[in-house]
């Protein structure tokens, strides 16, 4: 179906109608595609009692049919709040977004899902993702704004990535507040999302609430703490006396300032089990696939390759062990790089692709074999391992350059001369080299005559030499820079932000030094260093013990200050003082091995 838009004659267009004109000429284009459909919940964790909203969001489209719920478990009831849509201009780009809201009430504490769905949209039908939410025991709250800490479970395992959220509720509306404290001591705080804020119904009043959403990883096992937490806001309280004066009409009250806290909530973490341990796990936790690629499968030995390896999953993506290439002669490995796609806001689930630059240099090798990597599963408890498949790849020889046929004129030509057959059925080759050609007599007496001789050898063998350095230049990887420029270079950067406090500035300059000190020392990639590193390698190697807690506390720093900010500068030239002594203790093993 075609649609006309008619522009009366003499009429103004004016800017805002032109830019709405353009956008629902987009926007009617655009209906003949799909849309895309997500679905959320505001909240990963609610009470018992309490509701819930549900949101289905449709990019660029311009309708949501009512939706038809399928059987929901665990349904107390339910409210359609109606839809909200959104058209943005950013940059010249168009997009438009349209929101269907339900308030939902679950019944029984658990997990409260709703199913994947079909519904109806701008006349087309898409069907839905599936979402879920927990749904807690309800807990007594006597003040009009609390706050509280909220995990899905009290159990986890060591180097488990744990999602939390840190959630407000007010009866009043907020006119202000600062950001939540929270104590996160034997924790690295990972991925955070910006504040929401929705409203949930509990005992039939209305409340506000704002959740802040983050995820945080135990460092060490036993019973720790997450918490306490509190913070500061300013609540716009209703008058007692609302029928005079300013707040009849408006509507207003007084701001007081509330302070509200969360007490600290105690988890249990759990080792790694050592019975069934893998020799190769080193401490990545969740659950995990991997694949692996080669650019080219066919191709001269002395060609360079990237071998490209993508691991999905869901868990801690920054303790994951790089998967590695099987070693062996006739091969030579470069050092790679990695990227990292989140699939969620708190980079639970997402994708990591491992890529680095092989050379094969011999044609004997049929495929290319990885190192199988271990990973320790939460839910199930056990111990996986990744195998991956080989890849299958054709090694062609260098082409040599022969001969060419000689001239065909007088007696220098090449010939073969037919003869009688053997008895296998092949006949034997007579070559003609033609008559013997004498030299001008004297000729080969002169001085000079050894030189002429030589000179069309010497300059194809110059020919040669300069075809291949030239080829090996550009086979050869990007030279790294000289470890010690690089050590300079870093530990005076590393001064200049610890004297100007710059703390996020200082610890990763400091991480990328323990990279580039580390890396040589133990035969790995700078980007596989890490804590993990000192017990793997360098104590197996000699270092001192006193030493590898040096280094231990270098690496604690720089993951403690992931998500810091401005410190005092004597903090950080107090926290230098180890990093020389490490340096020395590094460059000490490395010359004893």
């Amino acid at each position: 179906m075609v649609k006309t838009i008619q522009i009366p004659s003499g009429r103004r267009i004016g800017t805002g109608s032109l830019a709405r004109m353009l956008i629902l000429l987009w926007c009617l284009a655009c209906r003949t595609h799909a849309a895309n459909v997500t679905a959320a919940f505001d909240r990963l964790f609610i009470e018992l009692g309490e509701t819930v909203q549900f949101t289905v969001t449709a990019d660029n489209a311009q309708r949501i049919d009512r939706i038809q719920f399928p059987e929901l478990a665990n349904l107390a009831g339910g409210q359609d709040l109606g839809t909200s849509q959104q058209t943005e201009v950013i940059n010249g780009a168009v997009s438009s977004h349209i929101s269907r809201r339900y308030r939902l009430q679950p019944a029984a504490a658990g997990d409260f899902t709703v199913p994947s769905f079909k519904l109806v949209v701008d006349g087309q039908e898409v069907t839905t993702p599936t979402v879920r939410c927990r749904v807690l025991p309800v807990e007594q709250h006597t003040n009009t704004v609390w706050l509280k800490i909220v995990t899905e479970r009290d159990t986890y395992t060591l180097g488990e990535t744990i999602p939390l959220e840190l959630q407000l509720y007010s009866a009043y509306n907020i006119d202000s507040g600062s950001p939540p404290n929270l104590s996160l001591d034997g924790f690295i705080k990972g991925h955070d999302e910006k504040p929401s804020q929705s409203q949930t119904v509990i005992g039939g009043k209305n409340h506000i609430v704002l959740t802040f959403r983050m995820t945080a990883t135990p460092t060490k096992g036993g019973d720790l703490q997450i918490g306490p937490a509190s913070m500061d806001l300013a609540v716009v309280v209703p008058s007692q006396n609302r029928a005079r004066g300013f707040d009849f009409f408006f509507g207003g009250g007084s701001a007081q300032k509330v302070t509200a806290e969360a007490p600290a909530k105690t988890l249990h973490i759990l080792q790694p089990p050592m019975e069934g341990r893998p020799v190769d796990y080193a401490g990545a936790v969740g659950r995990f696939t991997a694949k692996a690629t080669a650019s080219r499968t066919n191709f001269t030995a002395g060609d360079a390759i990237t071998v490209k390896i993508v691991v999905s999953g869901q868990g801690a993506f920054d303790t994951l062990p790089a998967p590695k290439l099987e070693e062996m002669p006739g091969i030579t490995i470069y050092t790679g790089t990695n990227s990292f796609v989140p699939g969620d806001s708190l980079g639970m689930i997402g994708t990591k692709t491992y890529e680095q630059a092989v050379i094969v240099e011999d044609p004997a090798i049929t495929e290319l074999k990885f190192e199988p990597f271990s990973f320790f599963d939460p839910q199930t408890r056990r111990y996986e391992k990744v195998s991956l498949r080989p890849i299958k790849i054709k090694v062609n020889r260098p082409a040599v350059a022969g001969n060419a046929a000689g001239s065909t004129n007088g007696s220098n030509t090449l010939a073969s001369e037919p003869t009688t057959a053997k008895g296998d059925g092949l006949r034997p080759l007579r070559v003609d080299y033609g008559d013997t050609v004498s030299l001008a007599a004297g000729l080969s007496d002169a001085p000079w005559f050894p030189a002429l001789a030589a000179a069309p050898l010497l300059a194809y063998a110059i020919l040669m030499y300069g075809l291949t350095l030239a080829k090996r230049q550009r086979l050869a990887p990007k030279t790294a820079p000289d470890p010690l420029l690089s050590r300079d270079s870093l530990l005076s950067k590393l001064a200049k932000a610890a004297d100007s406090g710059d703390a996020p500035n200082y610890y990763n300059t400091l991480n990328q030094l323990l990279q580039v000190e580390i890396a040589p020392v133990a035969g790995v990639p700078p980007n596989s260093v890490n804590s993990a590193i000192v017990e793997s390698k360098l104590i197996p190697m000699g270092l001192p013990s006193e030493e590898g807690n040096r280094l231990r506390k270098l690496f604690e720093g720089v993951d403690e200050a992931r998500f810091g900010g401005i410190a005092k500068p004597d903090t950080l030239r107090a926290a230098m003082a180890d990093v020389e002594p490490a340096l020395n203790a590094l460059r000490q093993l490395q010359w004893r091995n």
